[in-house]
Formats: C-alpha cells, structure tokens, sequence
C-alpha cells in the first residue's frame, strides 16, 4: 500500500467541520497527485470515489457550506476521470463520465422542484459540461446533429431555468400574468 491508497486520513478528515465538500477536495487533490506521479490504477480509485462523494452532496441539494460551487464538484469529478480514462486510451470510456455530468446538470437545471439557486448554478456550469462532452465526442466521431441535439438540451435548460426566475421575478413585483399568482 502507498500513500496514494492509504485512506484513513480522508476517512478521519471526513469527520472535520471545515466545509462540507473537504472530502471531496482531500480526494481530488490526491488522486491528482497520484496521476501526476504516474500511479494511474491508484488515481482512477480516487477518482471514483471523489465521484461517488461528488454525486453524494449534489443529491443533498443543499449548497451552502461549500467552498466549491456543486455543479463544479460534478463537473471536475467527471472531467478528471474522463481524462484518466482518455489518457489510458480508454477514450470510449472517458464519454460515459462527461455524459453523465451533463446528464445531471441539464437535469437539476430543468427539475422544477430542484432549488432555484441550483437551477441557477446548474444553467451557468452546464456550458462547461456540454464543451467537455461535445469536443470529447467529436473526438470519437459524433455527428453534427448528435451534438445538436446535447446543445439543444442545454438550451432547454437554461430556458427554463430563465422563465423560472422570470416568473419570480413578476411574483416580487406583485402579481404574475402568466398563472394569476399575487403577493
């Protein structure tokens, strides 16, 4: 065992109030450490599990405590495996990991009954996700319309993230038109 794959100090660190995400981060920076010092199978246990701690707080929905913004923790959990897996030529793989980053920001993003400051969050990272995945299946020889198709998804999201903070927005002024709400 290396220090690469000694975990009891995350394990205690996940016991430290310092901020919700600190597992996550402690995870990340040494699986980035053990990709750096060519230690790739100890790297991809890393990463997996910064992935699974990353999917963790994001279904907890509750942004406050972070240091890290949540859809950023998704997207930089996928991105460093897909990277891992690219790098190992393993680039059919590497699609699943930016997939599902997209998959659940364009998610939460269109979710109405997900936060509307994580809808926000989400609307404002998912360009990130969607860049990561359409250059990666470009890469592996996507069509133009199977990429169309991942734009128009973000456009969708972001819209309806946009019509619900419009929508909000007329409730604060007093009343909404659109479904007769008043304040």
């Amino acid at each position: 065992m290396n220090a690469f794959t000694d975990l009891d100090a995350m394990n205690a660190a996940a016991a430290t109030p310092a901020g919700r995400d600190h597992l996550w981060l402690e995870l990340t920076a040494i699986a980035n450490k053990a990709f750096s010092a060519g230690e790739h199978a100890a790297a991809r246990t890393l990463y997996m599990r910064a992935l699974t701690e990353a999917e963790r707080l994001f279904a907890l929905q509750r942004p406050e405590a972070l240091t890290v913004p949540l859809p950023v923790i998704v997207n930089v959990s996928c991105h460093n495996l897909a990277a891992l897996l690219v790098h190992e030529g393993k680039d059919a793989e590497a699609t699943e990991p930016l997939a599902r980053a997209f998959d659940l920001l364009t998610g939460t993003a269109s979710r109405r009954s997900a936060p509307i400051a994580l809808r926000i969050s989400c609307a404002q990272h998912l360009k990130y996700a969607l860049a990561e995945l359409a250059a990666h299946i470009g890469k592996q020889g996507a069509t133009g319309a199977e990429i169309d198709g991942h734009v128009a998804r973000a456009k969708a999201a972001a819209l309806s993230v946009h019509h619900a903070v419009e929508h909000l927005r007329r409730i604060a002024q007093s009343a909404c038109g659109h479904c007769r709400l008043l304040n």
